[in-house]
């Protein structure tokens, strides 16, 4: 038996936008969902601002709560572009070893260091260090 719509089915006093939209349109909870797979990506292992941001953009978070949530996590210490390519550097060195313009190629690619405005000798710097060859005088 089929019910006429608009009397007595469950469905006609819910608004017809789905729950899980609804949810998403309010700012605050737009924010929290973006947060959320941040924090969930970066429980597995450490990302780059640009892995973090292109992570958010696959999961549709809008780019201004994607942007925010960034912000936050790079304020706060627990995304380190710097920090991230010290240990990445240090651990293809010295566990694969890489040279170090393999190195640089990977970091360019992940889109830290010369591309956040970082001096390139910042980033020649360590890549040295961690190759063991002397810093110039």
């Amino acid at each position: 038996m089929t019910r006429p719509v608009g009397t007595g089915s469950r469905r006609a006093s819910v608004s017809a936008v789905p729950a899980g939209e609804r949810r998403l349109q309010d700012p605050e909870a737009r924010r929290e969902h973006a947060r959320a797979l941040a924090w969930h990506a970066l429980n597995r292992r450490e990302r780059t601002e640009a892995e973090l941001r292109a992570l958010l953009a696959r999961k549709r978070v809008a780019p201004e709560d994607a942007e925010a949530v960034v912000r936050e996590l790079v304020g706060a210490g627990f995304v380190d572009d710097a920090r991230f390519a010290e240990r990445f550097a240090e651990d293809r060195r010295r566990l694969d070893g890489w040279g170090a313009e393999r190195i640089e190629q990977r970091l360019r690619a992940l889109g830290i260091l010369v591309r956040r405005g970082y001096p390139l000798e910042l980033a020649h710097d360590a890549l040295r260090r961690y190759a063991g060859v002397p810093e110039p005088d």
